[in-house]
C-alpha cells in the first residue's frame, strides 16, 4: 500500500501464472524447469513493484507472492526427482523411465536457518488397510 500506483496485482500474477504453465508443464525437462526456476527466483524483483491501493488489493498481492513460492518448490521438486511417475503428470523427458529402487519415496522441502529451500527424500509408509469382506457392504450405486 506504499506505492499505490505500481504494478497491478492481476497483471503480476497473470505473468506469474504463464510462466508456470510455459515451463513447469508436462513433459517436463530438465532445461525448461531450469529456466522456469531461474524466473521465479527473479520475479522477487516484480513482486516487489506491485501495488496496492486497500487491503483487498493487498490480500491479492500476497497471494501473489504465494503462488510464486509454491511455483519455486514446484520447479525445485521437479528438478530433484530425476525419473518419470504418474503418467503424463510427472514425465521427464530428460527421464522417461520410473526407479524405484532410488525414488519409490516422498520428496519433501523445508526452509533451513537462512531461508533456503532443502530437498529431501521421505520414505513412503507402508499403507494397508484391513478390510471385513463378510461385513463390509461397498453400496455404489447412484439414488
Amino acid at each position: 500500500m506504499n506505492q499505490p500506483n505500481g504494478i497491478p496485482h492481476t497483471q503480476v500474477e497473470y505473468k506469474l501464472r504463464r510462466l508456470v504453465n510455459d515451463y513447469l508443464q508436462p513433459p517436463k525437462s530438465g532445461n525448461k524447469m531450469q529456466i522456469g526456476l531461474n524466473n521465479f527466483i527473479r520475479y522477487h524483483e516484480t513482486l516487489a513493484q506491485m501495488g496496492a491501493r486497500d487491503a483487498h488489493e493487498l490480500m491479492r498481492c500476497m497471494e501473489v507472492h504465494f503462488i510464486r513460492d509454491c511455483a519455486e518448490m514446484a520447479a525445485r521438486a521437479s528438478l530433484y526427482r530425476r525419473e518419470s511417475r504418474w503418467g503424463l503428470y510427472h514425465y521427464r523427458l530428460d527421464f522417461p523411465e520410473k526407479n524405484n529402487q532410488e525414488w519409490f519415496c516422498h520428496v519433501n522441502l523445508k526452509q533451513d536457518r537462512a531461508g533456503e529451500m532443502v530437498l529431501f527424500k521421505r520414505p513412503v509408509e507402508p499403507y494397508v488397510v484391513e478390510v471385513d469382506l463378510l461385513r463390509e457392504v461397498y453400496d455404489v450405486a447412484t439414488r
